[in-house]
């Protein structure tokens, strides 16, 4: 039996606390040894800003805010709780695959989203006409945060690694909330302006001004053919048929969730 499907089931019926988060963590960091350079650390307490959890790219440190135990009472709160760990686990591998990754388009998506630490670090060297302001990339980050594929990408397979750890408990409510969770991060930033839908990460792109990435990017995807599976994960275009009925097959839930 998987141990993080052991943990719920010996968790079922006790209150969401401590030992749960650190045991989780320590299961999940088990089958991640290529990830000890970007995860260093784990801690719990209040975050210092909206959201329940957070990963620091400078330091390697992952903090789960304890305000999540006062919630302790919702009934999926132990999936929610796994999920947000799993999320900034997955935020540490796209760090991972924007500074060690190759020329495929993953990384170099997920290296316009994490341009700012990149730069900051000295990764890459700026072009002459970039913006190498990083506090304007910083805050353009946080107010694209919805679009943004670092978000986007880690909250998916967060999902799908809940599904997949519950994928036993057939019928199940809990496998039911991690499904239609999972269909919502997969049409996250999709919006419909009427004629198709705007892909999140062009967006993000166009938002955070750069152009001349967003050029190269679209050149690729329209010359490539990438797999709707590649296509909808890393936030490019996809055709209504597509986001109802492919997200539909991919989560096994029906229905289509766009802005």
């Amino acid at each position: 039996m998987d141990k993080l499907y052991r943990l719920l089931r010996e968790y079922n019926g006790k209150d969401l606390d401590d030992t749960f988060i650190e045991d989780a963590f320590s299961i999940m960091m088990e089958r991640e040894p290529n990830l000890g350079s970007y995860v260093k650390s784990f801690t719990m307490g209040p975050i210092g800003y909206d959201g329940v959890a957070g990963y620091s790219r400078e330091t390697g440190n992952i903090i789960v805010d304890n305000g999540l135990l006062e919630g302790r009472d919702d009934p999926f709160i132990k999936i929610f709780t796994l999920m947000v760990l799993r999320q900034e686990i997955e935020r540490a591998r796209n760090l991972q695959t924007s500074i060690e990754g190759t020329d495929k388009i993953e990384p170099i998506i997920l290296r316009c989203a994490n341009k700012d630490f990149l730069l900051s670090q000295k990764y890459i060297v700026p072009l002459p006409f970039e913006e190498n302001d990083l506090d304007t990339l910083r805050s353009r980050k946080l107010i694209n945060y919805d679009s943004d594929p670092d978000k986007r990408i880690s909250e998916i397979r967060a999902w799908r690694y809940m599904v997949n750890t519950l994928k036993n408990c057939r019928g199940s409510d809990e496998l039911f909330y991690a499904r239609t969770m999972l269909r919502k991060a997969y049409t996250s930033g999709y919006k419909n302006n009427g004629f198709y839908l705007d892909p999140p990460t062009y967006e993000f792109l166009v938002n955070m001004g750069f152009n001349r990435e967003l050029k190269l990017i679209r050149k690729r995807v329209d010359t490539k053919g990438y797999s709707f599976n590649t296509r909808i994960e890393l936030g490019l275009p996809v055709t209504y048929k597509e986001a109802k009925f492919g997200v539909k097959k991919k989560t096994k839930t029906s229905g289509l969730i766009i802005n």
